[in-house]
């Protein structure tokens, strides 16, 4: 059943971005509109990867300290993503993808899905699903835990 859901927007998206084509190459032309979505894709692919190697520094220095890089793995899927989108052409694939690779835009994402999530218990499709967690002590600060990375 919710491959069938995934229908609806694989069907739309092309129809949409082939509208979007129509009006923009009608208010500016075919040839500045080609333009414009290739030179969309060419700056979005960039951003994407600048925005991926700053989001792999955050994340080795994370791991550097001792902590795991939640925030760093979700901002890298969301550019991955984002990158992917702007590989495909069209205009609402760029708008997108622009949400996601930029920092507030994934802000307002965590933000969303937040909400989904609450002091560990998720809410799918109508079932409650539990979580309990543990404390774990940073290894420099429990005498039982060897870190091995020192000589």
């Amino acid at each position: 059943m919710p491959w069938k859901l995934l229908l609806i927007p694989l069907i739309a998206l092309p129809v949409i971005e082939i509208a979007l084509f129509v009006k923009v190459g009608q208010a500016i032309g075919w040839l500045p509109t080609i333009l414009l979505a290739i030179a969309a894709g060419m700056i979005g692919v960039t951003v994407a990867r600048i925005a991926g190697w700053a989001t792999l520094v955050r994340a080795q220095e994370a791991l550097a300290q001792g902590r795991f890089p939640l925030d760093a793995a979700f901002d890298g899927l969301c550019i991955l993503a984002a990158g992917l989108l702007f590989l495909l052409p069209g205009f609402l694939t760029d708008v997108i993808a622009l949400v996601l690779v930029l920092p507030f835009g994934r802000a307002l994402i965590k933000a969303l899905l937040g909400r989904k999530v609450r002091h560990g218990t998720v809410v799918r499709d109508g079932y409650i699903i539990e979580t309990d967690y543990i404390e774990v002590a940073e290894p420099r600060d429990d005498p039982a835990i060897v870190d091995r990375r020192d000589p």
